[in-house]
């Protein structure tokens, strides 16, 4: 695998990210607004410090851009505002804009990895795509972990995506130890999506829902 980013690491999985309807979201904006009405969300307010603390369960894998985002700011910014709401990680690098009408984003993250990978084949179960929208190819339907906007990213969906990663990791050491007497890989834990009341945008115990 050869890859052209001087800081990328081919050891770590990559996400594409998205930044509206995932950094920030209406709970975000909701909350803040309780507090402040005349609150001004300027580019380096429109990003909830929670969902930063919640995206560093995973500061050290390759962020790529693949927000909208990308036309109107440089990576330096993006990272600076990161930077700035709590953010470890940091954004290597972002996909390519393809003005084509018959074009989605999947496209472009597509071309990405054609780009700087070489082949999707070989990458094909080390990326994950955090996104509220679904504009996105039929060969990535894996790779996609859909983000509510209404809640942004949660704790869940980063289990999720590292269950992924370990779930095709182990899959991986299966195959290449077939007749060996060695343990399966486990089988994915499902947890219960984290609940948020409507009107407080506060989290909800799923445990009175799901008394298990």
């Amino acid at each position: 695998m050869k890859i052209s980013i001087p800081e990328f690491n081919p050891k770590k999985p990559t996400v594409f990210l998205d930044i509206d309807g995932v950094l920030n979201h209406e709970c975000y904006y909701r909350r803040i607004t309780e507090i402040d009405p005349e609150f001004h969300f300027d580019k380096l307010h429109d990003f909830d410090p929670r969902s930063c603390e919640i995206l560093n369960e995973i500061w050290d894998w390759n962020f790529v851009l693949s927000s909208s985002w990308r036309i109107s700011n440089t990576l330096d910014d993006v990272n600076n505002y990161l930077t700035y709401n709590g953010f470890r990680g940091k954004i290597i690098s972002s996909t390519p804009i393809i003005e084509n009408d018959y074009c989605v984003r999947g496209n472009e993250i597509r071309k990405w990895i054609i780009d700087n990978i070489r082949s999707t084949d070989l990458f094909r179960n080390n990326y994950v795509i955090f996104d509220d929208d679904s504009d996105f190819l039929l060969e990535q339907r894996n790779n996609f972990f859909h983000v509510d906007r209404f809640a942004g990213i949660t704790p869940n969906i980063i289990y999720k995506a590292k269950r992924f990663f370990q779930f095709n990791k182990n899959l991986e050491n299966d195959n290449d130890n077939i007749g060996d007497n060695k343990d399966r890989h486990p089988v994915p834990v499902i947890q219960p999506t984290i609940l948020f009341d409507e009107e407080t945008c506060e989290k909800i115990d799923w445990k009175k829902y799901y008394p298990f």
